[in-house]
């Protein structure tokens, strides 16, 4: 058996994002997030087939985009066939500013079609107090980096859809394929910020270990409450600068 943790964590082809999609659907089938927004669907099957297709067509719109921002360590079958172990998105947050243009190319405008106008919506609400609450805590975060450094530009990267195929999971690989991409970055002149958001506790602990600080925490509930007890989930934002 190859030990996965010594593979090398690269830029992935793009030939293996319908591969990626699936192993990213598996592992969040049942996060609470995904649960939430597609809470319509009958069973857990009917979830997996929705976030496959989901997935499939969010890669394609970040992979316009950000051509290299798909990552992984990938090992090989013995027909050469490519496994994909472990995979995320790493990009420049600037290129998450998404237009409606965006979306209808990959196909998004078929959501209400595939899985109702109630799945839309909490889509559509979940994004916009996001996009919201994003340019809160980034504009108090560029302030302070101002008062902190003259003429000092910060690259500000996002962290997305970090997963290791369930079959691969607690071996050390996915902190393995993260430290690897860490190093690269180390070795650049201008100081960068990672960010990232998460929607369970035991993924914090994860990324805590990885230098990782929480930056930001709420509680989200389909009837605007902000009740922790009664929330439909949680989500923690995190940064590490790198």
């Amino acid at each position: 058996m190859s030990n996965y943790c010594t593979q090398k964590c690269k830029v992935l082809d793009h030939s293996l994002s319908q591969q990626c999609a699936e192993v990213m659907a598996k592992s969040f089938l049942n996060s609470p997030v995904y649960k939430f927004l597609f809470a319509d669907c009958k069973d857990e099957n009917e979830r997996l087939t929705s976030l496959i297709w989901f997935f499939e067509r969010r890669l394609k719109m970040i992979l316009k985009k950000s051509p290299s921002a798909l990552r992984g360590i990938v090992d090989y079958d013995n027909d050469k066939t490519p496994k994909v172990i472990a995979c995320f998105l790493w990009y420049e947050q600037s290129l998450e500013d998404f237009t409606t243009w965006d979306m209808i190319q990959v196909g998004l405008w078929e959501i209400p079609i595939r899985f109702g106008f109630n799945t839309l919506k909490r889509m559509m609400d979940f994004v916009r107090i996001i996009e919201k609450e994003k340019e809160s805590f980034y504009e108090k975060y560029d302030i302070e980096e101002r008062s902190n450094a003259k003429d000092r530009k910060v690259v500000r990267y996002m962290l997305n859809h970090m997963v290791v195929s369930t079959e691969f999971q607690g071996k050390g690989i996915g902190s393995s394929a993260l430290r690897q991409t860490f190093l690269e970055y180390d070795q650049e002149d201008v100081p960068a910020e990672l960010w990232l958001y998460t929607q369970e506790k035991k993924n914090v602990t994860f990324y805590s270990r990885l230098g990782f600080e929480v930056v930001h925490e709420k509680a989200y509930s389909d009837s605007g409450s902000d009740e922790t007890e009664n929330c439909d989930f949680h989500q923690w934002t995190m940064k590490k600068m790198l």
